[in-house]
């Protein structure tokens, strides 16, 4: 009866406009006094927090995306509660890439807030474990993509991509992890483009693991990434990766444990073709993937997170 209430209640506030005052009121009911409050994402969550920043003894937000690129996160705040003025408000800024925080800082230069970096971490024994909790059917040479199905994760180019390669001749598989709104133009995609044979949406898994090893190939079609945390999880799993060249991805590819090219469905398919034609060069990719991926264990993000607050 209660939550039936408060969705009522909810929907009677935003017509009236009047629902950021119902969320500032409930926040600031449930909310005690803390010694440190985090907002681990931009947007909904910073603009929660900043209703009970003086409930804080120290106040944390994260930015997790490239802002320049992508900022729909603006669209939570008004002009009163800019979320430049909130973010100037924050004790501590942290990131999860340098190219995340070069980007904020173009835009807003004047942010006076102290600011760090810490990479998200990988959880490496469980999704080791997790990887091997069921088996997969392999349809041959296989490429993989994780990821929500939204515009900015640009996963629609990937039917493109596999059009290309059955041009080639070439019989490679492309499987794709994840639900969203993009679904149903992806599978019109597929369609169209007469790929329903080479590429497999296959939706959310909550444990997508065994996928991403039963695999050959990881691929990354975003228009933006502050830290893509599935193509660490793929790396760990020794999958070579090939990305576009987001913030999120060339920092974590620029030494080389990954291919990095713009967002080109003509450049993924060749390069699929290469490391598909080259067993050689798909072991070394897979080798410096795992090197790289076993730099993000928990352990060591604990550690400097702790070091934060």
């Amino acid at each position: 009866m209660g939550s039936r209430f408060d969705n009522l209640l909810r929907n009677c506030m935003q017509r009236f406009g009047q629902l950021d005052d119902y969320y500032r009121y409930q926040i600031r009911k449930a909310a005690d006094q803390y010694d440190v409050i985090i907002s681990f994402l931009e947007g909904f969550p910073a603009r929660m927090h900043s209703y009970i920043l003086d409930k804080g003894r120290q106040n944390i937000s994260f930015i997790h995306t490239d802002l320049g690129s992508y900022n729909s996160s603006r669209k939570q705040f008004d002009t009163n509660n800019s979320q430049e003025s909130v973010y100037n408000k924050m004790d501590k800024l942290v990131f999860v890439s340098n190219h995340a925080k070069n980007a904020f800082n173009k835009i807003y230069p004047d942010i006076t807030t102290y600011q760090t970096v810490l990479p998200n971490f990988i959880d490496i024994d469980t999704i080791l474990n997790k990887s091997i909790e069921y088996t997969v059917n392999k349809k041959g040479f296989t490429v993989i993509t994780v990821g929500r199905l939204a515009p900015v994760k640009g996963i629609d180019l990937i039917p493109e991509i596999a059009k290309k390669i059955k041009d080639k001749g070439l019989s490679i598989h492309f499987n794709i992890i994840g639900d969203g709104t993009e679904k149903h133009r992806i599978l019109e995609l597929i369609r169209t483009m007469n790929v329903d044979d080479s590429v497999t949406l296959v939706g959310f898994k909550k444990n997508p693991y065994p996928y991403i090893l039963n695999a050959d190939l990881y691929i990354n079609t975003s228009y933006t990434e502050g830290m893509p945390l599935s193509l660490c999880e793929a790396m760990l799993l020794g999958k070579p990766v090939i990305a576009s060249k987001t913030a999120g991805a060339s920092e974590l590819l620029s030494d080389g444990s990954g291919i990095i090219i713009e967002r080109d469905a003509d450049l993924f398919s060749k390069w699929i073709y290469k490391l598909y034609q080259n067993d050689s060069l798909r072991h070394e990719y897979s080798k410096q993937a795992i090197r790289k991926a076993m730099t993000l264990d928990k352990d060591n993000y604990m550690s400097q997170f702790y070091n934060i607050m």
